[in-house]
C-alpha cells in the first residue's frame, strides 16, 4: 500500500489490523494463549510478528489504536523478559520491533529492553551463525539497534555475520 496506493490492500491491512487489536488481552498478549502457561520463545516470535505488523500498519495510516496496541504488546514483552531472569537471550526475536516501536514512542523502557536482549544474545551467540531465519531477524535488530545508538560494538556482530554468510556461499535471492 506504501507504495501503490491500492484500495484494496489498504482494507486487507485494516481488516487484519483490527482483527490482531481485538484480539489482544487485557495484558497486551495478542491472539490466544492459556492462563498461566509459561511464557516460552514462541511466545515472543509470534508476539514479535504481531508487533511487527501492527508497526507497519501504524506507520502507514497513523493509526493511533495500531500503536497504543503495540505499546500495551512492549510492556508485555518487557514484564515477560524481567520475568524470565537471565533467559533476556530467548527474547531476541523481538529486538527489532521493539526498537522500531522506540523511534516511534521515545519510550527508554523500549531501548533499555534492546540493549539488555542485545547485550544477552551477544554473549551467548555461537562462534559460527547459521542462517535461519530467527538468526537474521536478530542481526537486523542489532543493525536498527546500532542505528538508534551509534555503539560500534552492537554494529560488529551484523556485519561479522554477514561476512561469514558470505564466505559460507549465502546470497540474497
Amino acid at each position: 500500500f506504501e507504495y501503490n496506493h491500492d484500495a484494496s490492500v489498504n482494507s486487507v491491512m485494516a481488516t487484519l489490523s483490527k482483527s490482531l487489536i481485538s484480539s489482544q488481552g487485557a495484558e497486551g498478549y495478542v491472539g490466544t494463549r492459556p492462563q498461566g502457561d509459561k511464557w516460552t520463545e514462541q511466545d515472543t516470535l509470534n508476539q514479535s510478528g504481531a508487533l511487527t505488523g501492527l508497526l507497519h500498519y501504524y506507520a502507514t495510516t497513523g493509526d493511533q489504536l495500531a500503536l497504543s496496541a503495540c505499546t500495551k504488546l512492549a510492556d508485555l514483552l518487557i514484564k515477560e523478559r524481567r520475568r524470565s531472569g537471565n533467559e533476556s537471550v530467548a527474547f531476541a526475536g523481538a529486538l527489532q520491533p521493539m526498537a522500531n516501536l522506540f523511534r516511534y514512542t521515545d519510550k527508554n523502557s523500549y531501548l533499555e529492553f534492546c540493549n539488555a536482549v542485545a547485550e544477552a544474545w551477544l554473549h551467548r551467540k555461537p562462534p559460527e551463525l547459521t542462517v535461519t531465519p530467527q538468526n537474521l531477524e536478530v542481526l537486523n535488530g542489532l543493525v536498527e539497534l546500532h542505528r538508534i545508538s551509534g555503539e560500534t560494538s552492537i554494529f560488529a556482530a551484523p556485519v561479522r555475520a554477514w561476512t561469514e554468510m558470505q564466505a559460507a556461499g549465502f546470497t540474497l535471492t
